[in-house]
């Protein structure tokens, strides 16, 4: 469970508002994701649809989460608020956990916006001097406004894309180096290839059948051994 929490403060403002995103589909390389946010309408079961995990920082899975939802009429951001602060945090099963990211935003006296990130590995990123939008439905499309500046660097919400995982050849063979993957799908696909043949190829120890990573990202299963419909 990814864990929102989103504070606004103001000189006669205090508000505290909690979200949440979560897997609802199992953890494929594609997943569906479901979310809500509090005071923000929600009709039936909704979902974030075949999303490619670990493609981006969580913030941009959190910000299409967020792009999706419904705002409900007539819910205005105060205009007394003068600092956000959005915490993204891990909490499986609800109970404690580790804190992400940290997106704060201050409103200056000429208007502009300042954003701060700040990452659990303790990198911090300032983006200085931001025009805001010309108006914010409610505090959520600020927060979404912080995410898609801070992962983004811009206000659009770009296309995701698959991992960039390098395709090497050796001869009419293609095939896929294991340590080009990052965690923490390394280890997810890495554990589903424990029964698979792989290639052998001098100075590649690690190396994999380009298919099978392929198979992955689409979450096509093949039994161990079996040919690939693949051609290379």
């Amino acid at each position: 469970m990814i864990d929102i929490q989103l504070e606004l403060k103001g000189e006669t403002l205090d508000q505290l508002l909690k979200g949440g995103v979560w897997n609802a589909s199992g953890f494929n390389a594609r997943s569906d994701y479901g979310y809500f946010f509090a005071g923000r309408e929600t009709q039936g079961y909704p979902l974030l649809r075949r999303y490619p995990r670990w493609c981006e920082p969580v913030r941009g899975l959190v910000a299409r989460c967020l792009a999706l939802s419904s705002v409900p009429m007539g819910e205005v951001l105060a205009c007394s608020w003068e600092l956000m602060v959005l915490e993204i945090a891990l909490r499986p099963g609800g109970g404690s956990g580790d804190v992400l990211d940290t997106v704060a935003v201050e409103r200056s006296a000429d208007g502009k916006l300042n954003f701060v990130r700040a990452s659990a590995t303790g990198e911090v990123v300032h983006v200085d001097a931001i025009a805001p939008r010309a108006g914010y439905a409610d505090p959520w499309e600020l927060a979404e406004h912080a995410l898609r500046i801070t992962t983004f660097d811009g206000d659009d919400l770009p296309p995701p894309k698959e991992l960039d995982v390098p395709i090497r050849r050796d001869l009419n063979l293609s095939f896929v180096c294991t340590r080009d993957i990052p965690e923490p799908a390394r280890s997810v696909f890495t554990k589903r290839m424990e029964h698979s043949t792989r290639p052998v190829i001098h100075g590649h120890t690690d190396a994999v059948y380009a298919w099978d990573w392929l198979d992955f990202l689409s979450d096509t299963v093949r039994k161990p051994g079996a040919p690939s419909s693949r051609s290379d």
